[in-house]
């Protein structure tokens, strides 16, 4: 049951894999990919003004950076944008502040702190045994993705999706089975 929940909302994973493998910030198909993908709720206007802004950083477009060039706004945004980018950094989005039971209320230091502690998780998470069983689970149940999805990214869908749980039976389960200790 709690396995058939993920490969069920694995749907948007061959639209993922389309938007990483071909980006292009200045287009506006990619824009719209990126946008359905991440469900974001911004004009044109407002996403071209905030994808100038990180083209405007070049190498210097860190987490940290980018929230204090966007004017402290929008995490989820620079978050999304910079994993989209480079697929081994971690989204954080209202599903995953929730899952670790953080409050960011759109302060930047707030959620440049979760991002970073973020970060750190991730390091250790990924070396630990129940990771390797959620991997080993996910790249079995989605076999056609295995290879083309980040380790990183794999851990942000499992995140996503227990993040989202409605149903905190399924949620709890999903916790005790990958997540036991690490959230």
């Amino acid at each position: 049951m709690m396995q058939q929940y993920l490969i069920e909302n694995s749907w948007g994973l061959e639209r993922y894999i389309d938007m990483v493998e071909n980006i292009d910030i200045n287009s506006p198909a990619w824009r719209k990919k990126f946008s359905w993908y991440y469900n974001l709720r911004l004009t044109e206007k407002r996403m071209s003004d905030m994808l100038a802004v990180y083209e405007s950083l070049g190498d210097k477009a860190d987490f940290a950076t980018l929230m204090h060039a966007l004017g402290g706004c929008s995490a989820a945004f620079a978050s999304k944008l910079l994993a989209t980018i480079n697929p081994d950094l971690p989204i954080i989005d209202s599903r995953v502040i929730n899952l670790f039971d953080k409050k960011i209320n759109s302060v930047p230091e707030r959620a440049i702190s979760f991002y970073n502690e973020l970060v750190d998780w991730y390091d250790r998470y990924l070396e630990s045994e129940e990771c390797r069983c959620y991997l080993n689970w996910f790249d079995t149940a989605t076999q056609r993705f295995a290879d083309k999805i980040s380790r990183h990214k794999k851990v942000d869908f499992l995140l996503w999706s227990v993040g989202g749980l409605k149903d905190t039976d399924i949620k709890q389960k999903l916790i005790n089975k990958y997540l036991k200790g690490w959230v």
